[in-house]
């Protein structure tokens, strides 16, 4: 499933600068509220060119990869408790369904945000990074997903 890893690692921390990604929080960082974490993810949508991710109002997650013969779509549920964002989906391909789910908690710094992963059940590798997401709002994901969707099915 390194589709499923590349396209989420790409959507959920595009941009961030080589340099200051690592796996320790700069000193006098302060956590955000559940509220601030929420409102930042809740109807909205993370897009980077070939995949995207909408997290409804009502707790639902739809995604889509779409890459060189590697369609994947993706549904589940998203939470916050505290400053930390869950997701838990299930990616389906043409061959299996694979469950995933990823955490990381919101903190902020002057005017700077920073993300901090704690689970990924797609990878090894946890880091600490600026917050440069490609954050839209409402749902870009629906007509993609769709057409995605066909391809899996066909």
């Amino acid at each position: 499933m390194k589709t499923t890893t590349l396209a989420i690692m790409i959507s959920l921390a595009a941009t961030i600068p080589a340099a200051r990604a690592g796996n320790v929080l700069p000193n006098g960082v302060e956590p955000l509220s559940s509220q601030q974490v929420a409102d930042k993810y809740s109807g909205h949508t993370v897009e980077v060119d070939f995949m995207g991710i909408f997290f409804s109002l009502d707790g639902t997650v739809k995604a889509y990869a779409s890459m060189s013969h590697a369609e994947e779509t993706a549904v589940g549920k998203w939470t916050v408790n505290g400053n930390e964002f869950c997701y838990d989906v299930t990616w389906k391909t043409k061959r299996e369904s694979i469950n995933q789910v990823k955490c990381k908690k919101h903190y902020k710094l002057v005017s700077d945000t920073f993300i901090q992963e704690t689970r990924d059940t797609d990878s090894n590798y946890l880091s600490v990074y600026p917050d440069t997401q490609f954050i839209f709002e409402g749902d870009k994901v629906s007509d993609n997903y769709t057409a995605v969707e066909k391809l899996i099915s066909e």
